[in-house]
């Protein structure tokens, strides 16, 4: 997560591993480089195209394209943690045929102190891009200590925009670390495939209870 304000940190992951760039000093040569300087070129191209595909989209309906048709990663059959992969990798093509987008492209509940548990809502906002009906369905995958309540399933006509109120709940734990990461995916299916999804990230603190008992006042 971010430092200071633990929001939602990478967003997205793009290719940075193994780039064929330019060799500096050697002529036409190429050499493979790896990092977030690979990344990035990759993300800039992809809001070319996306731009150019869809011109009416806000930049914010932009980054909730991109991060909402991502493919999520994962290793050895486990999903990787949304602090190392973001919202998943950038799929440009699905974001292209996407008839729908929903922003924000991430929830991010930041530092969350609990005690005996807490409840959130955050806003979820879904625009049909189409002048078609799109139904979708919603479901949630979440690890421990974690729960979202959302409508099952929403019904959006042509070119409508309609924003839902989620409420998420952090459970507290006493066997649990003092200090976690939580998180969730929000899944939206239509016919029964996945066609989007957001993620949801924050970081669980127990908040210490401090109880004065048994004092006297020895003025």
């Amino acid at each position: 997560p971010r430092s200071e304000d633990n929001l939602f940190k990478p967003e997205i992951a793009a290719p940075g591993q193994q780039i064929i760039s330019a060799a500096m000093g050697e002529g036409t040569a190429g050499a493979p480089l790896n990092g977030t300087s690979m990344a990035t070129p990759h993300m800039a191209g992809v809001v070319a195209l996306l731009k150019q595909a869809k011109p009416g989209l806000t930049a914010q309906d932009i980054k909730g394209l991109l991060m909402s048709t991502t493919t999520l990663l994962a290793k050895g059959g486990q999903r990787i943690p949304l602090t190392l992969q973001g919202a998943g990798r950038v799929q440009i093509d699905k974001a292209l045929t996407a008839d729908f987008v929903p922003t924000p492209g991430a929830i991010s509940l930041g530092l969350v102190q609990v005690s005996e548990g807490a409840l959130l809502k955050r806003p979820l906002t879904l625009k049909n891009l189409t002048n078609s009906t799109v139904q979708l369905r919603l479901s949630a995958q979440s690890s421990a200590h974690i729960s979202i309540e959302m409508p099952s399933a929403v019904t959006l006509a042509a070119f409508e925009s309609r924003t839902l109120e989620l409420g998420i709940k952090v459970l507290n734990d006493e066997k649990a670390t003092p200090r976690s990461e939580i998180e969730s995916m929000i899944f939206l299916e239509r016919h029964g495939e996945i066609v989007g999804q957001i993620p949801v990230l924050g970081i669980r603190a127990v908040a210490t209870e401090i109880r004065a008992s048994g004092t006297t006042d020895q003025g």
